[in-house]
């Protein structure tokens, strides 16, 4: 039995990378590098049909998660690293900041994570010695040879960290006139002697008899260095300079050498340069992950680039004032907090100004806190959004905005005073759940007058010949609207305390009604209370809700229902990632506290294994869909033997039976196929589908006689399968992949399609 997991608990999102790293990529590696099959001693013997499907390699993760048992033991190895793993701490300050090139426009910094990938190897090996089941899986197959080399390039990636100081810092000079003078430099503290000796040791153990992909300088070395010839990118070796100081790394001498002449001059000005000190200020009371971008530089250097039509749209669009875009990450109040900010010059303007100030945003209050997710936007005046649209648009797009407003005023309408200034200001878009074939979604928008826009919707819909009908559901009165296409779509909506609700069911508009100003409501829940970060004010600009675990849960079962059931919910309240935006006068503003994907321990590894589930369930239906392909073949030569007067069956149904019980068979139900496939629905110009494929058969027939047959078999859709194949009376089948197949191809379509192989 295993042993209990407990209450699954989120992990920090680096512990998550490291245990990742661990488990995730080295069942990568042994997917695809899996061992030289024996070699057969005698031939093998030959095949019934010339036909083959391609068996796709085993993956050891895929496998590992259709065991409970494994995926038990996962979840406990991820409670551990919760409960135990230790992160860096935050930083006040860069020491680094202040040697860097004058030129850099470019900065990124981590923490050393040197101790805690240390940690997690050793919380892992002492889960391989308590576990039967993980060490069994761990040293069984190809991860017996993939897994001691996870373990090892961790092990020494730990080791290089010892030598480093408490932080690393890539920065980068990015010219976007000239690429190729782009440049990246790689920059730490040495915090003990040693590292020479450690690197080219390693190196030379990691290259054996091929070229180094690295070249380690000491400052003397570096000094009598000579430019080699130009070689490609891809043939570039990694230069690194080793210090008593500082070690650094590049991909050209020059920038490693003018690093060095930095590091000898007390002359070290960029931390006092007006883009050091916004670096320096995302440090201001602590943080783990610093990087930064000076914007004013990048698009000052691409001013020139364009047509000069693009130049002057761009610089009318506000965002040409942009100055700086910081990223920081820390912890406030014990929680995780990502913070980014884009700085602007100077007020914002046009497009940039169209986000409108922090407020309330009371369209919450009609969401449930069950919903999977939110979007909730504060817009400024729509009246002057559509003034700048039509100032930015270039000239060939005039003709357009002048039939608006001209078709406006036929209607004896104003484009702004009967529609653009009734809405306000705040728009939110909430979907509660979703299926294959439904979704349960709701639009709420803001309105200044309800009564005045129900009578522009009114002429709108006449315009369009758009009769609403009227009701009344759980006391809510509302209108619906059928919207005609190849399926039409009934639209539903009502207006409420100040807002216009519309949901594809009246059913929806009354639950949202109910929940307003009731404590029940998404922005009264306490999930979404406690998102908030420390001194965080509820009021924003702009909003996004996800409950990362539900939509999660939702996407397995809808692609992959059989894996459905590793996704047990977690006892605990669902914590939702919320993102939350403050648009200020000169700057905008983006706040999180959601710790990267916070979901439990075994909702992240499905997270990472749903690529795996699904392309192991596309292959497990294709080769089923071959199956039966080869099948209707079969069944097509016994039919044409037992009744020569009809030749090949017309349809599937003619070769399956009348029941599930019948045991007579006649031209019409011969019993060579089960109803699984052929049924007797499955008639001429039907689909019948089995395991994501659908199936059809079309005949070529002279009279009473059908000399030739075409079957085909084709995904349902995209997430069942990637291949189509058919087959005719030669016995061959034909494979091509796309999006499926709409009709059965002819004799020589089919033909054309290169052959199974």
């Amino acid at each position: 039995m295993p042993r209990s997991s407990r209450t699954l608990r989120p992990l920090h999102p680096v512990g998550l990378c490291l245990a990742a790293c661990v488990l995730f990529s080295t069942a990568a590696f042994a997917q695809t590098h899996p061992p030289a099959p024996p070699q057969p001693q005698t031939p093998a013997p030959p095949r019934e049909h010339p036909l083959t499907v391609g068996t796709p390699t085993p993956n050891p993760f895929s496998d590992a998660m259709k065991d409970p048992v494994l995926v038990a033991e996962f979840g406990i190895l991820f409670n551990k690293l919760h409960d135990q793993l230790h992160y860096p701490a935050p930083r006040t300050e860069s020491h680094l900041i202040a040697v860097l090139p004058d030129s850099t426009n470019a900065y990124a910094a981590l923490p050393n994570y040197g101790a805690t990938v240390r940690q997690t190897l050793t919380i892992f090996r002492q889960e391989l010695q308590q576990s039967d089941a993980l060490r069994k899986w761990w040293t069984s197959g190809n991860l017996a040879i993939a897994g001691p080399k996870a373990e090892d390039a961790l092990d020494k990636f730990s080791k290089l960290c010892d030598f480093l100081g408490d932080e690393a810092v890539l920065s980068g000079r990015i010219d976007v006139q000239h690429v190729d003078d782009t440049h990246f430099l790689f920059l730490a503290e040495i915090r003990k002697p040693g590292l020479d000796a450690f690197l080219r040791q390693s190196l030379a153990a990691l290259s054996g008899n091929a070229k180094p992909w690295a070249r380690i300088f000491t400052p003397a070395e570096l000094s009598d260095a000579k430019e080699g010839l130009k070689v490609p990118a891809s043939e570039k070796q990694l230069l690194i300079l080793v210090r008593p100081d500082y070690a650094a790394a590049a991909l050209d001498l020059a920038t490693l050498r003018a690093l060095n002449d930095r590091l000898n001059s007390p002359n070290r000005s960029f931390g006092s340069s007006p883009f050091g000190q916004r670096i320096a200020n995302a440090y201001a009371g602590g943080a783990t992950m610093v990087s930064a971008v000076d914007l004013h530089t990048l698009l000052s250097q691409a001013a020139t680039l364009g047509t000069a039509s693009n130049q002057q749209s761009f610089q009318r669009s506000g965002f040409a004032d942009l100055q700086y875009a910081v990223w920081r990450h820390a912890t406030e109040g014990g929680r995780p907090v990502g913070e980014g900010e884009l700085d602007f010059a100077g007020p914002r303007t046009s497009v940039a100004a169209w986000l409108a100030k922090p407020a309330p945003l009371g369209s919450l209050d009609f969401a449930s806190p069950k919903s999977i997710f939110a979007f909730s936007i504060r817009l400024a005046s729509l009246s002057q959004i559509f003034d700048d649209v039509q100032a930015l648009a270039p000239p060939e797009n005039a003709k357009t905005f002048g039939a608006v407003t001209g078709g406006a005023k036929a209607l004896n309408l104003s484009v702004k005073d009967d529609l653009l200034n009734l809405l306000g200001p705040e728009l939110t878009i909430v979907l509660d759940d979703y299926s294959a074939n439904d979704a349960a979604w709701k639009v709420i928008w803001q309105v200044q007058d309800a009564t005045h826009l129900q009578k522009t919707l009114a002429t709108l819909f006449a315009l369009a010949h758009l009769q609403p009908t009227h009701g009344e559901t759980a006391g809510v009165a509302y209108s619906s609207v059928r919207i005609p296409s190849q399926k039409p779509t009934d639209i539903a909506y009502t207006f409420a305390d100040g807002y216009l609700l519309v949901a594809p069911k009246p059913e929806l508009l009354a639950d949202a009604v109910h929940l307003h100003g009731s404590p029940d409501s998404l922005a009264k829940s306490k999930p979404y209370l406690a998102s908030l970060a420390p001194g965080e004010s509820a009021d924003a600009s702009a909003l996004l809700y996800e409950d990362a675990a539900s939509l999660m849960s939702r996407q397995m079962r809808l692609f992959a229902p059989e894996y459905a059931t590793l996704l047990n919910p977690p006892a605990r309240d669902p914590v939702p990632a919320v993102m939350r935006v403050y648009a200020e006068p000169s700057t905008i503003r983006e706040v999180n506290t959601t710790a990267g994907l916070d979901l439990s321990s075994s909702l992240m590894i499905a997270a990472i294994a749903i690529p795996n589930l699904l392309r192991s369930k596309i292959a497990g239906n294709e080769a089923s869909a071959v199956g039966r392909v080869r099948s209707i073949n079969s069944a097509q030569i016994t039919y044409s033997s037992s009744y020569p007067d009809r030749g090949f069956a017309r349809d599937l149904a003619s070769l399956g039976s009348i029941s599930a019980n019948a045991k007579e068979s006649s031209p019409q139900h011969a019993g060579l196929l089960d109803q699984s496939l052929a049924n007797p629905t499955c008639t001429a110009g039907k689909w019948c589908v089995e395991s994501g494929y659908q199936f059809q058969i079309a005949t070529v027939c002279l009279s009473q006689m059908c000399v030739d047959y075409r079957s085909v078999a084709t995904p349902v859709d995209a997430n069942t399968g990637t291949r189509s194949f058919c087959s005719t009376s030669d016995g061959v089948i034909h494979a091509k992949t796309g999006p499926p197949v709409t009709t059965v191809p002819t004799v020589r379509e089919c033909h054309s399609w290169p052959p199974l192989h």
